[in-house]
């Protein structure tokens, strides 16, 4: 019961700091564009995401793509409200890790804490890798815990998915 309250609780704080904040998906930071320019080229059919400096992680590159292919004039759009619902299911993610390790207190503090933290507000409104991949490693963190206390290969599948998805995304 109290993991729908916090996934609810998250959603709102991040719909609200989306209203309320001026910040947006058409941030004028170099890196963001990285990713427009990345994913137009793999459309174009050039899977090529070398660039001068550094070799990008290709995950979230292609994630733009293929949203893209769906949502051609919407896809910002699109885009943050995944990263809103994805970010908020971290926020559940992150009080059964507190449950786990802790309490059921710690657990729903952390959810909670973790809904109002700055940054992960700030980065699940734009076009980034930080949210996607702070909640795909969180998926990672959650379902190895999971195999450690139940054993069972299932969790150890999706822990293993989980942390190679995060890998390619940062």
């Amino acid at each position: 019961k109290f993991l729908y309250l916090i996934f609810f609780f998250s959603l709102v704080v991040r719909v609200l700091f989306l209203i309320f904040s001026g910040v947006s998906s058409e941030s004028n930071a170099d890196w963001i564009y990285r990713y427009e320019i990345q994913s137009d080229n793999i459309l174009n059919g050039n899977f090529n995401l070398e660039e001068k400096l550094f070799i990008t992680a290709p995950l979230y590159s292609y994630f733009v793509a293929f949203i893209k292919i769906f949502f051609i004039e919407n896809y910002k759009v699109v885009i943050v409200i995944f990263q809103i619902v994805l970010s908020s299911i971290s926020a559940i993610l992150i009080s059964n890790i507190g449950l786990i390790l802790f309490n059921k207190y710690i657990g729903v503090m952390s959810g909670l804490l973790y809904s109002i933290y700055p940054i992960t507000l700030y980065f699940t409104h734009i076009l980034g890798q930080e949210s996607f991949f702070q909640s795909l490693f969180i998926f990672f963190i959650y379902f190895y815990l999971c195999y450690l206390t139940k054993k069972t290969n299932k969790l150890l599948i999706l822990s293993s998915i989980f942390f190679t998805l995060s890998f390619l995304t940062k």
